[in-house]
């Protein structure tokens, strides 16, 4: 299976929505790799955000955008893990990329 794929047009807002499978009571926050000028992040709860962007013409053909959920962890492992140089207190989720076909606004 590919990336999700969209179909966005230039000058129309395209709405990305971001959500972490993680429990209830746990906040997430996320962090954005490839975000295009322009573009809004908004909470839209303790788990999931969204990316609003309006493309403009020069933005036509393929653009991606990524985003990783990122859990810090307050409370020390179950587990017995060795980490070097010390163990890290994020949880981080594979990126989630979007592939948007931005489709050029052009007059009539």
């Amino acid at each position: 299976a590919g990336l999700p794929s969209v179909i966005a047009y230039a000058g129309f807002e395209t709405d990305l929505t971001f959500k972490s499978t993680a429990r209830a009571g746990r906040t997430v926050s996320f962090e954005f790799s490839t975000l295009p000028d322009g573009a809004v992040v908004t909470v839209l709860s303790d788990v999931s955000q969204m990316v609003s962007w309006t493309p403009a013409n020069s933005f036509s053909g393929e653009q991606y955008i990524c985003g990783t959920a990122v859990y810090i962890e307050t409370a020390r492992p179950l587990v017995n893990v060795s980490c070097s140089p010390i163990c890290s207190p994020y949880i981080r989720s594979i990126p989630l990329c979007f592939d948007l076909n931005v489709q050029p606004n052009v007059p009539p």
